[in-house]
């Protein structure tokens, strides 16, 4: 008897793990975007963005990429190419201060990302929108 109910369960049950709907709340999603927007030039930890939501790293990320889609990398990323494109349209910075400013170790790293996300290098980008 029991293995037969043990076959039956077992066929009934569908073995994919259960949704995580686990997000974070707005004010916490906001305080960790308000954190990463100021702090841009530093290098932002999982274990900083984490600390920030007084969430374990593992609980934060899950949490952070139902709420917004994506993982804290990207959407740090994301951030800081957005002030790139910003500083680049509206400051005379050099190519090398927009990069240390939004937080990229150089800036061939910060051309690479850039030409990735918009398809053109950071000069080209200024001068079409200046």
């Amino acid at each position: 008897m029991f293995p037969d109910s043990l076959q039956r369960s077992i066929q009934a049950r569908d073995f994919a793990p259960a949704p995580n709907h686990a997000r974070l709340p707005w004010y916490v999603l906001r305080r960790v975007s308000e954190y990463i927007v100021r702090n841009l030039e530093e290098p932002l930890t999982l274990g900083a963005l984490a600390s920030t939501a007084a969430l374990s790293v593992a609980h934060f990320s899950r949490c952070f990429r139902n709420s917004t889609g994506m993982t804290p990398h990207v959407y740090v990323m994301h951030q800081r190419l957005c002030e790139a494109q910003f500083l680049l349209a509206t400051s005379d910075l050099r190519l090398a201060d927009i990069a240390l400013r939004t937080g990229f170790s150089d800036q061939s790293h910060f051309t690479r990302r850039f030409q990735q996300r918009a398809g053109l290098t950071p000069s080209v980008f200024r001068s079409l929108y200046r």
